[in-house]
């Protein structure tokens, strides 16, 4: 009995020195991601989030005839929180999506002084395919893509 008490202490012990870890380790990065579309981001600190596009609709291409479900674009919102405004920096806002039809336009304001929270609207579009093969490979499919936030100075 006395060994199981110690074998079963033991493994708590670990389990609490990890947990500790994983909170000191994101106190001290000063990052957070939310699924409700915020980001906080620290000075010189950069966030990456991947995500799937989930659009209202069906995204085709601008030009091309629409039905009763189809959308040419479809925005996404996030809003970003500065935990502190340094003189000189700016918000650097980039992105990826995993197909070359797939566009992304990305908007926003800079953080003041006065402004510590700001809007970043990103823009989803798709190009025409050239072939059969190029609209199979996108057609119906999730759109999976990547923005990387960074508080930086200006270059």
């Amino acid at each position: 009995m006395k060994r199981n008490y110690k074998s079963l202490l033991s493994v708590a012990l670990v389990l609490l020195l990890v947990t500790l870890a994983t909170l000191t380790f994101a106190f001290w990065d000063q990052l957070t991601g939310n699924a409700d579309g915020k980001v906080q981001i620290g000075e010189g600190k950069k966030i990456t989030i991947t995500e799937t596009l989930s659009p209202e609709g069906r995204l085709i291409p601008n030009g091309a005839a629409k039905g009763a479900n189809d959308v040419y674009e479809v925005e996404v919102k996030y809003e970003v929180e500065l935990t502190e405004f340094v003189e000189g920096f700016e918000l650097v806002v980039e992105g990826a999506t995993a197909h070359e039809l797939v566009n992304l336009e990305i908007n926003h304001d800079q953080f003041t002084e006065d402004t510590l929270t700001v809007e970043v609207v990103v823009t989803f579009t798709l190009d025409e395919p050239a072939n059969e093969v190029e609209y199979m490979e996108v057609a119906g499919k999730a759109i999976k893509y990547s923005l990387t936030f960074e508080y930086k100075p200006v270059e």
